[in-house]
């Protein structure tokens, strides 16, 4: 995947990037696992829609894989990612958090590299 070197052209980048920046404290100071669960969702899906924006090559639209789920790589990455989302209010200090939501990020762009792998 290249990067789109017009994507700071674009109103979703910002748009998208606002939402990561307001869903990153209620994370953080989530009281209860449903608001983490509903939190982190919010937050998870601003910086898909972000790397979307800045991957998303103009004139060309991503195709589905359409047999993803024969890739066990593909369930891997969505179960190790779903216990680094639960380890992020676990984290005892911001590098641990830091830590915690980069592999998350990772583990999420890996997962939709290969869901619309060709």
């Amino acid at each position: 995947m290249k990067v789109n070197k017009q994507f700071y052209k674009s109103f979703n980048f910002y748009f998208y990037s606002l939402f990561i920046i307001l869903w990153f404290k209620p994370v953080l100071e989530a009281e209860n696992l449903f608001e983490l669960t509903v939190c982190s969702i919010f937050l998870i899906g601003s910086i898909i829609a972000v790397l979307w924006t800045v991957f998303k090559q103009p004139g060309k639209e991503l195709e589905l894989n359409r047999v993803f789920y024969k890739n066990i790589d593909f369930y891997i990455y969505i179960i190790v990612t779903f216990f680094w989302i639960i380890a992020i209010p676990k984290a005892s200090n911001i590098y641990e958090e830091s830590i915690c939501i980069l592999c998350t990020a990772i583990g999420i762009f890996a997962a939709l590299r290969i869901l619309f792998k060709k």
